[in-house]
């Protein structure tokens, strides 16, 4: 978890972001599992999501916090392109 929560903050994801990450994930898992994706599969793999995405979203604010000020990326104009 502590590689996957690197990675996250190293490319800005936000917890905002971990409903839309779980929606897309289980509908990945459930492609994956096909005829196996019983509802009570599914809603265990969603309790795990559930359980799991907290650890996520407090460590990785631990490590925004570690940073500062740093918001990730910052939004750049480019003003000349050279050949």
């Amino acid at each position: 978890m502590s590689r996957l929560s690197s990675k996250h903050r190293a490319v800005g994801v936000q917890p905002e972001l971990y409903p839309i990450l779980g929606k897309h994930l289980l509908q990945a898992i459930k492609e994956h599992l096909g005829s196996k994706a019983t509802p009570e599969v599914m809603s265990a793999w969603e309790a795990v999501y559930n359980v799991i995405s907290p650890t996520f979203i407090k460590r990785e604010k631990e490590l925004y916090d570690q940073i500062g000020n740093d918001k990730g990326f910052v939004p750049l104009n480019v003003a000349k392109k050279e050949n």
